[in-house]
């Protein structure tokens, strides 16, 4: 339980940094736009990312056809093997620990994970207005934290129609903002 504290603090230091960030960021559900939390806390670095399912797949619902299906396949395995996509500095050895998915279109499928808390029952519950998202969290364990000072987020290079992302970060450090653009992936921690 003594871990619980600290990280509850870290993900409350997001929603400070999320003012930081263009007023695009507060309107929700935005084509093209995803959100990443970052937490730093001690050994453990956690990525949260959350993001309209068009960005990901080029459809917001549940899959209609075999294509359909066998992209969100596509996609559920380029998430869940994210060593392409996150590259937390290499002098902290970080090694991926965890990976939770949770959408509308994994549910029933082997890669939907339980939804955590209130963000992911949200995530996975059938969306109202019609637009479908995706929350992935990463949890890695980093052998030198004190090494842990970015992050290389390369999820532009499988998601074409993800334009840019607004990041958080929340550590030891303190709290920062970022958007995030294909020639622009480093994130400073």
């Amino acid at each position: 339980m003594s871990t619980l504290r600290p990280l509850a603090v870290v993900f409350a230091a997001l929603l400070v940094a999320a003012a930081a960030l263009p007023a695009q960021a507060g309107k929700g559900h935005v084509h093209g736009l995803a959100t990443l939390k970052v937490a730093v806390d001690g050994e453990t670095l956690t990525l949260t990312l959350e993001s309209p399912l068009d960005n990901l797949l080029g459809f917001e619902r549940a899959p209609r056809d075999d294509a359909e299906r066998r992209a969100v396949a596509t996609m559920a395995e380029r998430l869940r093997n994210p060593e392409k996509m996150l590259l937390p500095a290499a002098a902290a050895r970080c090694t991926l620990a965890e990976v939770r998915l949770t959408s509308l279109v994994l549910a029933g499928t082997p890669a939907h994970d339980a939804p955590a808390g209130a963000a992911g029952a949200a995530a996975a519950a059938k969306p109202a207005d019609g637009h479908g998202d995706l929350m992935a969290q990463y949890r890695y364990r980093c052998a030198a934290p004190a090494e842990l000072r970015s992050v290389e987020v390369r999820f532009f290079e499988s998601f074409r129609r993800l334009a840019s992302i607004n990041a958080q970060v929340a550590g030891a450090k303190g709290q920062s903002a970022k958007r995030l653009t294909p020639k622009q992936s480093v994130l400073k921690l």
